[in-house]
């Protein structure tokens, strides 16, 4: 990685080169205070690029990337919560086939099944935090948006939890189910599908948290 070589005079840097150079630990006085220095001058000249007018008019293509890969990751992090959802609910069938516990099952048994499941969706879960880490730094209100998508997994987790804790209510209760299925739906899948995905587009857009969040929950 250290092993660059720039002649005097200016030089054109794309990211990677960009990313080496500021990596550079081997050379001139060999310590981090030179390396801090290297990273705070690259810094200024790539706002300086920015601030350019040239610059300005790619800005929204680059929202636009960023906007994609977070749409990309809502999906995820719904397929994600589908896989734990048939495993909470122990559906054999997901969209006309085989749910994917049931599918790791038949190549296994049913117990290494149900847990290679659980492990999907988490791994499915942990891909979606570092798309959205990759995706959210491009975008204005990135830290509201990484906070809003950590927001979603919470609520999620909750609305799983009271969904098992339905099966355990008495039947003879009509209203106490239908509050509590009320809840369920609230706290997962309209925070998955409908809340989140809204507040995230609205961040993304560009809006404040404030009436990002409200807009989002009132639709």
């Amino acid at each position: 990685m250290n092993n660059i070589e720039y002649g005097t005079g200016m030089h054109h840097l794309d990211g990677d080169a960009v990313l080496r150079y500021l990596r550079i630990r081997k050379r001139a006085d060999g310590t981090d205070r030179s390396r801090t220095a290297r990273q705070r001058r690259m810094m200024i000249a790539i706002f300086n690029k920015l601030k350019a007018e040239r610059s300005l008019s790619v800005i929204p293509s680059l929202i636009n990337a960023a906007s994609s890969g977070i749409y990309t990751n809502t999906t995820l992090f719904q397929t994600a919560a589908l896989v734990h959802d048939d495993i909470i609910d122990d559906s054999d069938m997901r969209r006309g086939k085989p749910s994917a516990h049931r599918a790791l099952a038949t190549r296994t048994n049913e117990s290494i099944g149900m847990g290679l499941g659980l492990m999907l969706g988490d791994l499915l879960a942990t891909a979606c935090i570092a798309i959205m880490e990759a995706s959210a730094a491009a975008l204005p209100h990135a830290q509201d948006v990484r906070t809003a998508f950590i927001a979603m997994h919470h609520d999620v987790e909750i609305g799983q939890v009271l969904d098992l804790a339905i099966e355990r209510m008495p039947l003879d209760d009509p209203d106490a189910l239908r509050g509590a299925s009320a809840e369920v739906f609230r706290w997962k899948t309209a925070s998955y599908t409908t809340i989140a995905p809204l507040h995230l587009a609205f961040l993304s857009a560009g809006m404040d948290q404030t009436p990002a969040e409200r807009h989002a929950e009132a639709i």
